[in-house]
């Protein structure tokens, strides 16, 4: 009898899952193709932070925040050959991982652009290299570019990402009703043993 109410079990939430499958006509779940633009975008733009962040270590040093960059670059290319493998794996916390380091990315080059505007103020006002402020400015404009591009790119994956967990909730929800059904049905139809 156990092994039948189980069976039961089984194959009305195998069927139950199926149909809820189906029938999800709302919040889609991101598709590979979906998944490989954002993954174009962020190589992108983590191939323009990357040439910031070299400009920021010649400009302000390599201990002024580049290396806190460097860290960011690799955990976002770390993901990225993850998505590459199995882009799927972005409807998961990576993606969400994603999302905060191009978060940390973006505020990392406004945090440059600052540092790079207050070096040129500093240099203009104790010396008349025009050459070096020129320079400043360059890293300046250059992080804040970046900043913006990499908030974009972040949005994009925001975005992605939301649609994955509301498609998840969705199923998630349309699983729990039938596990219930499923759940009543099999009460129904279970004879209780008679206790001797």
């Amino acid at each position: 009898m156990k092994k039948r109410a189980l069976k039961s079990l089984l194959l009305c939430l195998l069927s139950s899952l199926l149909t809820a499958q189906v029938k999800n006509s709302a919040p889609t779940f991101p598709t590979v193709a979906d998944i490989n633009s954002l993954m174009t975008q962020t190589e992108r733009a983590m191939n323009f932070y990357e040439s910031a962040i070299k400009i920021e270590e010649v400009e302000l040093g390599k201990e002024a925040g580049a290396r806190r960059d460097r860290e960011v670059l690799n955990d976002v290319r770390t993901l990225l050959s993850k998505f590459k493998i199995d882009p799927g794996s972005f409807n998961s916390p990576f993606g969400f991982l994603l999302i905060s380091d191009l978060d940390d990315a973006s505020r990392n080059m406004a945090v440059c652009m600052s540092q790079g505007g207050i070096k040129i103020a500093t240099e203009r006002l104790n010396s008349t290299d025009l050459e070096a402020s020129i320079r400043q400015l360059h890293l300046a404009q250059t992080c804040l570019d970046v900043s913006n591009l990499t908030y974009t790119v972040s949005e994009s994956a925001t975005a992605l990402y939301r649609n994955y967990l509301l498609a998840n909730a969705l199923l998630q929800d349309k699983a729990r009703i039938s596990l219930e059904k499923c759940a009543v049905i099999i009460n129904s139809k279970v004879v209780p043993r008679n206790p001797k």
